[in-house]
């Protein structure tokens, strides 16, 4: 006790030496409390073992928040290691560490990974430990899909025979010997597929494999007759509708056909390439006509037997039951929660039907191989791509379920090593997405969120690199910017309605994964993002502002006497994409422009450069829009079916920054992306001087910047000022000038309504929650340090209590030591 007193954490490498000491004393410990057997399991909660075991909690809760997750990660590698290295026979410091495991996971929610990604790396024959194995799957702390796809992959096509033995183990005590486990063979479609294959090619089968199959058929069949209360459903009576272009008794038999795959999906190993002759026999896959409507078909039984079986239709329950994972899943499992439609409770929806339909398309492309896969894939999701928009406007209330689930299923089967392929299966998804945006299909918006941020979809487009990097980056920015365009009109009507919290929610956390695994993509794209994010959201367009690239070293902000036009970065400029300037070309601005820059006139062009920045007047009863956005929110209200959920703190940010301005009602009477657009052009052209050049901050772009702030009102100076804030991110020359014109407009402006908006700018960006861009920091910091400013004389820093103690609050963050924790990037 006296040791954790002095070590309160587990940082550096005192802490860890604290730590191993710990575990070392729990594991002498529960040894002798295993050979006395006189305790056993049962030892008092007095007992040393839970005082060690308190200890070892508390030095993790005792680290400081920013090191907390390393001090998890070593944890949980140390106790996995551990694990595994832990005499077999000591039952109680295996439960001991399986126990500590379980609650790091629970209380932290990282010790998954870091099991699972420590399983993937170990030696192969030291990790078919059969006990340790099967409970890591249970428990969850060991991810099913990707010990799959490992395990498949080492069976080596069966060569393996100890992998062999070791999957064919660890599915029977998984999937037969406790069919209360939550685990079904759906978890594992790549190892099964691999034992199906061996039992047909081994000659002679391996009796414990084809043992070992057997159950699972009848697993599967008692599954299926249990959740449709033990009557048969037959497909072709299900409610199915013919196109009037379908050929005569083409639904029956497409419905006979399904029923038969349904069955044969059933079975272990299946036959597939019997049931491929028979579609090919039946002319089923001989025209593109008639291939399109067999798919229709399909998916129809599909979706429809899910639905008949699970209840009825009702479409109140969000969330796909899909498998996988993604960075809007919670989204899922809480609207989910606490929907009371038909349909059930969660994980009551059947996708038999669905599954089966899902694993018809994939054997049918691996049939047809690479050639074909593109253009078989791409019909599969035009059909389906047809079929939600069609059910979603005729079927009320929608459940999106099925379809999230099929889609889903597609992501996660469909394998290809081919790059070049790759990209074409991504962009028939993608195009897939982009049709089925929540501005078409509100009621698939849970699911559309879902999907788009999937882990086998958001992080293998984004991870395409060469010639195609920069159409996988624009596609994926097209899908995000399908999401705030849909959240938009949302966001500027407070407050937002409990569905509405829940898609911010999720918005947060796609943006939050792309600010740690891909900063490039928000750098590349951060102009898009801001042109359409209501300027009322600062958390959320602070989020993508703080990315930077992963080669850039940010200095700390807060260093005193930091020079920061000493820095190399400085001089570097960030890459702009052809897009970020398309709004100046669309206005039929950027020739007027590049000829005042070049000749520094005609005044006309600062006269008539407000008109030129606002909109095209519009009636006033602008009823349309709003029409549509209530019409938007009750798809996605009925889709939540009453979900509660939390909120950010943009609308807070805003009200303290002081209401009003752009996006506090309507959107506004100026073209937002067009502003941007300007002040980022006259950036860049400022910036390509040689930095002895001092003409950017008195030549024709300041002349402009300064004409803007005296001729433009309360809501366009606001826009104008926030558009300069966008540029302040991490160093580079952008940074730098944005920096010193918003400094330089501070110090020479002869009104304080003018200083009082760029401190409201800068201000409610950083009274939010962490993170915020490195540029404003310096920005902010160098306003409030610099007495040459005079902030703390001006009015409106002493206008009332509440306001000075903001104030001093924020300086006095913004003025601490250099070197302790901070939000940025």
């Amino acid at each position: 006790q006296q040791q954790q007193q002095q070590l309160p954490g587990v940082t550096g490498t005192a802490g860890t030496l604290s730590m191993d000491l710990f575990l070392a004393e729990l594991e002498k410990v529960a040894t002798m409390l295993a050979a006395s057997r006189e305790l056993g399991s049962n030892a008092p909660s007095s007992h040393e073992l839970h005082a060690l075991m308190q200890s070892i909690q508390s030095l993790v809760a005792q680290t400081p928040a920013a090191a907390r997750q390393d001090a998890v990660t070593r944890l949980s590698q140390k106790l996995f290691f551990l694990l595994f290295e832990a005499d077999p026979q000591n039952k109680l410091l295996v439960d001991l560490y399986m126990y500590m495991l379980h609650q790091l996971q629970e209380t932290y929610g990282v010790t998954g990974k870091e099991v699972t990604k420590n399983f993937l790396f170990m030696d192969g024959n030291r990790r078919m430990n059969v006990d340790l194995v099967v409970r890591l799957l249970r428990s969850r702390l060991l991810d099913v899909h990707e010990f799959d796809l490992c395990t498949a992959k080492a069976l080596d096509g069966g060569r393996n025979i100890t992998a062999v033995a070791f999957l064919e183990e660890v599915l029977r005590l998984c999937l037969l010997a406790d069919r209360s486990a939550t685990l079904s063979a759906h978890d594992f479609p790549q190892s099964i597929d691999v034992l199906s294959s061996l039992a047909q090619q081994a000659r002679p089968p391996r009796e414990s494999l084809m043992t070992l199959l057997e159950g699972l058929s009848q697993l599967q069949r008692l599954k299926a007759s249990l959740v449709s209360g033990g009557k048969e459903v037959l497909i072709r009576s299900l409610p199915v509708k013919e196109d009037p272009g379908d050929p005569p008794r083409l639904r029956e038999n497409v419905g006979l056909l399904f029923e038969e795959w349904m069955k044969l999906a059933l079975q272990m190993p299946r036959h597939d390439k019997t049931f491929i002759s028979r579609l090919m026999s039946q002319g089923m896959l001989k025209t593109d006509d008639i291939s399109t409507r067999f798919f229709r078909l399909c998916t129809d039984f599909a979706v429809q037997f899910s639905l008949a079986v699970s209840g009825g239709s009702g479409g109140a329950a969000t969330g796909a039951g899909a498998p996988g994972s993604s960075a809007a899943g919670s989204i899922a499992s809480s609207s989910s929660s606490s929907s009371g439609a038909a349909g059930g409770a969660p994980g009551s929806t059947n996708y038999s039907g669905v599954d089966a339909f899902s694993r018809l398309i994939v054997v049918l492309l691996k049939h047809f191989g690479e050639s074909t896969k593109v253009a078989l894939l791409n019909k599969v999701l035009t059909t389906i791509n047809m079929i939600v928009v069609r059910d979603h406007a005729e079927t009320h209330p929608f459940n999106q379920r099925p379809y999230c689930r099929l889609l889903c299923n597609l992501l996660l089967d469909v394998h290809t090593t081919d790059e070049s392929v790759l990209v074409q299966v991504l962009t028939g998804f993608c195009n897939t997405f982009h049709n089925l945006r929540p501005s078409v299909v509100p009621g698939f918006l849970f699911s559309w969120l879902e999907l788009i941020s999937h882990r086998n979809f958001m992080p293998k487009l984004l991870q395409i690199k060469g010639a195609n990097q920069a159409k996988a980056g624009g596609m994926f920015n097209r899908l995000m910017v399908d999401l705030f365009d849909f959240l938009g009109p949302f966001l500027r009507r407070p407050p937002l309605s409990d569905a509405m919290r829940l898609v911010y929610k999720g918005t947060l956390r796609v943006l939050l994964v792309l600010l740690h695994d891909f900063p490039e993509f928000l750098c590349d794209y951060h102009q898009s993002f801001c042109d359409i994010i209501p300027p009322t959201c600062v958390q959320m367009r602070n989020l993508v502002l703080s990315a930077f690239p992963p080669s850039v070293r940010l200095p700390d902000p807060f260093t005193p006497n930091l020079k920061v036009d000493l820095l190399p970065e400085i001089a570097q400029s960030p890459p702009i994409l052809p897009g970020s300037l398309a709004a100046l070309e669309q206005a039929g601005l950027k020739d007027d422009l590049n000829n005042y820059l070049k000749q520094r006139g005609p005044v006309s062009f600062l006269m008539n450069l407000r008109s030129m920045l606002m909109l095209p007047s519009r009636p006033a009863s602008s009823g349309t829009g709003s029409s549509s956005a209530t019409t938007a929110a009750g798809a996605v209200g009925g889709a939540v079916g009453g979900a509660g959920g939390a909120g950010g703190s943009d609308g807070a940010a805003a009200a303290a920054a002081g209401g009003g301005g752009a996006g506090s009602g309507g959107a506004g009477k100026y073209n937002v992306p067009l502003i941007n657009a300007l002040v980022l052009y006259l950036g860049v052209r400022a910036s390509e001087r040689p930095s002895s050049d001092t003409a950017g901050f008195h030549g024709a772009e300041m002349d402009i910047f300064q004409n803007l702030v005296v001729d433009l009102d309360a809501e366009g100076r606001y826009l104008l000022f926030n558009a300069m804030a966008n540029q302040l991110r991490y160093p580079n020359s952008h940074t730098h000038y944005f920096s010193c014109w918003l400094l330089s407009l501070f110090a020479e402006a002869n009104r304080e309504q003018i200083q009082e908006q760029i401190t409201r700018v800068l201000l409610e960006r950083l009274i939010v929650n962490r993170p915020h861009p490195w540029g404003l920091l310096i920005t902010f910091i160098e306003l409030i340090r610099n007495r040459s400013y005079k902030f703390w004389e001006h009015d409106f820093v002493r206008c009332a209590p509440e306001i000075t103690q903001l104030f001093e609050s924020v300086a006095k963050s913004c003025m601490r030591q250099p070197g302790s924790q901070d939000g940025t990037a």
